[in-house]
């Protein structure tokens, strides 16, 4: 009886059919000293597979980023008229610190996907925090202002910030029980970054890669936006008020 060895050959290394891409995000951490800015990098790969998006974090992180990630390559992968099902998505997420979880990632992951498939350059001078919706808008997030010092450390010129988010409302740290407005523009203004407001997935793939999509017309289902949008809304009002609470008590303040 003749016997056969079968080699199994794993690649040492993944590389995407288009070129990778990689994206710098904000994000908000927890350190000795309270909660802060502070910058992650994702690597975008795509190759030749069977529709499955993969993501790989370290340190690890919750299940909303995943889920985020999904809804950002199918995006992607719609405005930029591809099958997704003749892909596979892969998200490579490193962090020097551990990250809070939360959507607001999505709408980076979004433009880092669109660039990954059209072969285009990332503006290193920008940066954006927003979910993103499965119409390809960007809802809203927390922790605006620890994003935004995150990004001017970070060396970025511009920082995307989901439309209706330029005035925040936070717990004024020297008056119990009151409150103060921040005007984010005027505050990054301050601190020697531009602020901008983006409706779309279509603003922000601009601002970063200097290339303009045709916007696509979605057949909405009213009640899967509906109900996406309410969770995704959950979400980011629970780290508002989880940072608005950090504002308080870790004694962070506008210079």
């Amino acid at each position: 009886m003749r016997k056969y060895l079968l080699l199994l050959i794993i690649p040492l290394s993944l590389h995407g059919i288009f070129g990778d891409v990689t994206i710098a995000v904000p994000a908000v951490s927890k350190t000795d000293y309270g909660y802060v800015g502070t910058t992650i990098n994702i690597d975008v790969k795509v190759s030749n597979g069977s529709g499955h998006v993969f993501i790989d974090t370290l340190p690890v992180t919750e299940m909303d980023m995943q889920s985020s990630a999904r809804v950002a390559a199918k995006v992607a992968f719609d405005i930029s008229n591809r099958n997704q099902k003749d892909y596979d998505v892969y998200y490579i997420v490193r962090s020097k610190v551990p990250i809070i979880g939360g959507p607001s990632a999505g709408g980076a992951l979004c433009v880092a996907t669109v660039a990954e498939l059209n072969n285009w350059s990332i503006n290193r001078d920008v940066m954006m925090t927003g979910m993103i919706y499965p119409d390809g808008g960007i809802g809203p997030v927390g922790g605006i202002l620890e994003k935004l010092k995150s990004a001017k450390m970070s060396g970025a010129r511009y920082f995307l910030i989901p439309y209706g988010e330029r005035y925040i409302t936070v717990e004024d740290p020297y008056l119990e029980g009151g409150n103060i407005t921040v005007d984010v523009v005027e505050y990054g203004r301050e601190l020697g970054i531009e602020v901008i407001e983006v409706r779309s997935i279509y603003d922000a793939i601009y601002y970063f890669t200097n290339h303009s999509l045709v916007e696509e017309n979605y057949t909405s289902n009213p009640v899967l936006e509906s109900i996406y949008r309410k969770k995704m809304k959950e979400l980011a009002d629970k780290r508002l008020h989880l940072l608005q609470y950090i504002w308080t008590n870790t004694h962070l303040h506008l210079p």
